[in-house]
């Protein structure tokens, strides 16, 4: 019931700063970031730098609960995006001439963070509506799925084409591999891709006609 809601906080500005208010007017969350967005449930993105792109995904660099506490600290060359179900927490850090760019995930519903590593190139996010695990690109360049709620491997990273469909959405999901074929002279030819239907177990599920 809305009675058993928390109460609604609302972004407020002091002296160039952002922070909350309650619906009294009175100051819960001390201004102290630069860029502030509306609470989702208990958590809200909040940025240490000034984002003027107002387009979604939104961009900041760390999240709060209802207490001004941060479940994401703000670190240097990571910055997080806001989806839906999840905030994509993107590490990308180009020094010495060299780039290092690699992902990782908070789920809204369990909580449960996991901190970018290499060995993830991309979480995708794009249409997840958190009915199953998390799809996500790997160094080998293939995908698989991560349990939301441990960060364990699902389903393998067995997957090497580039679905739009590869988020799970109403328990299912669409990823595809590349097919090719070599022809006289060795050489690969792209021939598209094969798309699959699986299950949030991995299984694949005959697509209707």
């Amino acid at each position: 019931a809305e009675e058993d809601a928390a109460p609604a906080l609302y972004p407020i500005r002091e002296n160039g700063l952002w922070g909350y208010m309650n619906r009294a007017g009175e100051v819960v969350i001390e201004p102290q970031w630069a860029t502030v967005w509306p609470f989702d449930g208990d958590m809200a993105l909040v940025s240490t730098f000034p984002v003027s792109d107002s387009s979604y995904p939104s961009y900041g660099d760390g999240v709060i609960d209802r207490n001004g506490q941060y479940l994401i600290v703000p670190q240097d060359h990571v910055t997080i995006e806001d989806y839906s179900h999840a905030y994509r927490i993107c590490f990308d850090d180009v020094s010495q001439g060299q780039s290092a760019s690699y992902e990782g995930f908070f789920d809204k519903a369990s909580g449960f963070y996991q901190p970018p590593i290499p060995e993830y190139t991309m979480v995708m996010l794009w249409g997840d509506d958190g009915s199953g695990p998390i799809a996500i690109d790997n160094v080998d360049g293939l995908t698989g799925y991560v349990d939301r709620t441990t960060g364990e491997t699902g389903i393998p990273f067995i997957y090497t084409g580039d679905s739009d469909e590869v988020c799970f959405r109403n328990g299912y999901a669409m990823p595809a591999d590349d097919l090719t074929i070599v022809d006289a002279d060795g050489h690969g030819v792209a021939m598209g891709m094969e798309t699959y239907l699986i299950d949030t177990s991995g299984k694949e599920v005959e697509l209707p006609d």
